[in-house]
């Protein structure tokens, strides 16, 4: 999703990517993760805040896909999934995502989940986030407002 950094002034908030779940070598994989899923799992049965620690060079399976910076040191995690469809079910949280969502709540952090552009400008405006452009419907990317035109 390239939409945050079109959209977003860094002025008023900073967007990110985490970026956790990409296809990687196995060995590039297990230096950032540090434990295989496996043994995380096992982990997990025994602990379930011991599963989220991070190891290896400190990537946390589980992280959600994006982290918003607000004003007043206010943060929220934000994650990006498939849409509901007819001929679909919409995407799931994974296991370390779930855990990692009881963490946040546990902390009192926020989070969010989004299947859409349309869900994920009014989400960042809702915030107070000022856009630079709107995802403008299906098919057509942006709208781009008349104040940053030309």
């Amino acid at each position: 999703m390239q939409f945050h950094s079109i959209a977003v002034d860094p002025r008023h908030a900073i967007l990110f990517a985490i970026p956790n779940g990409e296809d990687r070598h196995p060995i590039v994989a297990a230096k950032l993760v540090g434990i295989s899923a496996a043994n995380r799992e096992r982990l997990a049965e025994v602990d379930p805040w011991e599963a989220l620690r991070p190891f290896g060079q400190g990537e946390l399976p589980g992280a959600l896909d994006l982290e918003l910076l607000l004003p007043g040191g206010r943060t929220e995690r934000i994650e990006v999934k498939r849409p509901r469809n007819e001929d679909q079910a919409a995407g799931r949280l994974s296991k370390a995502q779930k855990r990692f969502v009881m963490a946040l709540e546990h902390l009192g952090h926020g989070h969010h989940r989004v299947e859409s552009l349309e869900q994920y400008a009014d989400l960042l405006e809702g915030f107070g986030v000022r856009l630079r452009c709107r995802p403008a419907g299906p098919g057509i990317p942006f709208r781009v407002p008349k104040a940053l035109k030309g």
